[in-house]
């Protein structure tokens, strides 16, 4: 059981095309980050890749997750679930080739029977008042690599055209190898976080770049950020930074609880 203290999801542009949500079930609260489209193939119109992936984990969740599910049950269900999205769209040849054109999503999700927090993929969480967090091993250095180019002149747009091929090099070589992901192929279970959770859990995805317990700190570090450093170059070092016409860097989702009764505000 959990009460629900506080929550947000807010797209970077509108939240017509957000990939972030919370998910809120008897059973399950989770967020969901699906990953940003790397190459131009879309598995639907109308609808970039990562939301796809969002939408189809959100769907798992609410209409087929079994509440005493463990993380292992879990990732086997889940993948299956997009697995088979891939054989009905016959599609399933083409991403066992090219796991950066798949619906690919982190996952941070607390479950009210084990009393547990499974982060897989690199959302972030604070449970009983420690930070967790769960990088992928590449995203450092990209990032890093991003910053220099910028710092040298280099338009943010440019940089980022120049870093992609790094970005799809480290999901070909690492995603469900080095690190976890859901993305309808087996789960990299050794890069999977489980926290036993006692008394109060944030569980948000990498939209805030300093998670704080609160959503007010959180929002205000953010804010903080987007004005000193808006491209992620200086105190906080990303893969991307604001574009024009959007409110922040990236889409965010945010949820507190406590884990004594179960209370949706």
């Amino acid at each position: 059981m959990i009460n629900v203290i506080e929550r947000k999801v807010e797209g970077k542009h509108n939240m017509e095309t957000c990939e972030d949500a919370i998910v809120l079930t008897p059973h399950f609260v989770a967020v969901i980050d699906g990953s940003t489209s790397k190459t131009t193939f879309r598995h639907y119109h109308g609808a970039s890749n990562g939301r796809m992936a969002m939408t189809i984990i959100k769907n798992y969740i609410e209409r087929e997750a079994e509440a005493n599910m463990t993380i292992d049950s879990f990732c086997r269900g889940v993948t299956s679930y997009i697995n088979q999205i891939y054989r009905v769209s016959q599609n399933l040849r083409r991403m066992e080739q090219h796991p950066e054109e798949r619906l690919t999503a982190s996952v941070a999700i607390y479950s009210c029977e084990r009393k547990e927090v499974w982060m897989i993929g690199d959302c972030q969480a604070i449970v009983d008042q420690v930070y967790y967090n769960n990088d992928k091993p590449d995203e450092a250095v990209i990032a890093a690599k991003r910053s220099q180019l910028i710092k040298q002149g280099v338009a943010p747009s440019e940089a980022r055209r120049l870093i992609e091929p790094m970005l799809v090099r480290s999901v070909i070589g690492g995603q469900n190898k080095s690190y976890a992901v859901v993305d309808g192929f087996p789960v990299f279970m050794q890069g999977v976080i489980v926290i036993p959770a006692h008394s109060e859990v944030v569980l948000a995805t990498d939209g805030y770049p300093f998670l704080r317990s609160t959503l007010a700190e959180s929002e205000e570090t953010l804010s903080q950020q987007l004005r000193k450093d808006p491209q992620n170059i200086e105190t906080f070092l990303a893969t991307k930074g604001i574009k024009e016409g959007n409110s922040s860097f990236d889409d965010r989702a945010f949820i507190r609880f406590s884990v004594l009764e179960y209370y949706i505000m």
